[in-house]
């Protein structure tokens, strides 16, 4: 139950983050041609982020490296 909650968790921190950069990005940027690809980069990045940190907090990087 405790790992359930931790991703949920971790899973909102993630929406948060990514809304509080759009809208940054939106105010500060919105001259800037690009400005939706720093976006979607940016959301690659908390999305990796947090695939990394559920993988390793759920064990699943562990079991991978005990296939290989």
């Amino acid at each position: 139950m405790p790992e359930f909650l931790f991703a949920v968790i971790s899973l909102v921190i993630t929406a948060v983050l990514y809304f509080f950069t759009r809208q940054i990005i939106n105010q500060k940027l919105q001259d800037l041609q690009g400005s939706d690809k720093l976006l979607g980069l940016i959301l690659i990045l908390i999305t990796l982020g947090e695939v990394f940190y559920l993988g390793i907090h759920f064990g699943l990087f562990d079991m991978a490296l005990e296939l290989i």
